[in-house]
């Protein structure tokens, strides 16, 4: 188990070297139940410009469930990470068009690593450090998380 706390820290170190990358704490911040869409509206309020989401292929199967995708797909870009067992295509297929043209798909070397395959490795005792940031995986570890089987 980690608080919401302490995956805002690890995202900030894995993404402390990575130019142009930016992590917000608006969500942990808030105290409430969160949406993607105030949370771009908040963003966009303090700095206008162009916003881009990063997001699984898998996560995007959801996206028209989410709290008002249109309006969302207005206000940003999606980038979308494929991974195994999605089929993006099939998942496009349900936007519609004007829609689409806010959704890109990034090509990044196939990454087979997810968080809950991570925290069930730990929980394992096996180690997923390779599939981590170093300053990650040693947070991960001084820290002592996802030693228990409780979801985040």
């Amino acid at each position: 188990f980690a608080t919401a706390y302490e995956r805002l820290q690890m995202c900030q170190l894995a993404t402390e070297n990575l130019p142009g990358m930016a992590v917000s704490d608006i969500e942990v911040s808030r105290g409430t139940k969160s949406y993607t869409i105030e949370t771009v509206e908040e963003i966009l309020m303090v700095k206008p410009g162009e916003l881009w989401v990063i997001m699984g292929a898998d996560a995007l199967e959801g996206l028209l469930e989410w709290k008002e995708p249109e309006r969302l797909l207005r206000l940003c870009r999606i980038a979308v990470v494929s991974r195994d067992g999605t089929n993006l295509d099939r998942s496009l297929s349900k936007f519609k068009e004007e829609m689409r043209d806010a959704i890109d798909e990034i090509s990044l070397p196939l990454h087979r690593a997810s968080s809950s395959q991570v925290r069930d490795d730990i929980f394992r005792d096996a180690t997923p450090e390779l599939m981590l940031e170093p300053s990650v995986w040693k947070y991960i570890q001084d820290k002592g998380l996802y030693r228990d089987k409780q979801e985040d």
